[in-house]
């Protein structure tokens, strides 16, 4: 494998755990929905610890993505879609930021409104994240 092969493949295990953390936590409210109010904050309480993958993976796609954009700088002028990646995933730096800052909040308070803070976040967080790998797909496609 080449160096590019290996970047790459690390970029999309970086991937994959980002995303699957999203899913997951999507899959984990459907059922927290399913149940009385505090045991469902309790539940999503202790799943929040799931949220360590998704920071490593998130780290992973940042790290070997600026490794891997290097070589197109001089033609990121002509790359529009890139432009909307590389914006969106400012965002969801920003989102990860919020999330934590209400996972810590709703560690705190043992629960409460930061959990729902946490719902609307990661919505918007996976949401991100589906449209930054269509924009990639579309641009290198």
């Amino acid at each position: 494998m080449t160096g590019k092969e290996v970047t790459l493949f690390i970029h999309f295990v970086g991937l994959a755990m980002t995303l699957g953390t999203g899913f997951a936590f999507m899959f984990l409210g459907i059922a927290q929905s399913k149940m009385d109010k505090a045991e469902g904050e309790q539940f999503m309480l202790k799943a929040l610890s799931l949220g360590r993958m998704g920071d490593i993976g998130f780290v992973l796609m940042i790290l070997t993505g600026l490794y891997m954009l290097m070589p197109h700088m001089s033609n990121l002028a002509q790359m529009p879609l890139m432009h909307v990646k590389l914006t969106l995933v400012v965002v969801l730096i920003v989102l990860v930021g919020l999330i934590h800052r209400a996972t810590k909040k709703a560690k705190q308070e043992n629960g409460g409104p930061a959990l729902d803070t946490l719902r609307k976040l990661g919505t918007l967080s996976l949401v991100s994240t589906i449209v930054i790998v269509l924009m990639a797909v579309m641009q290198f496609n």
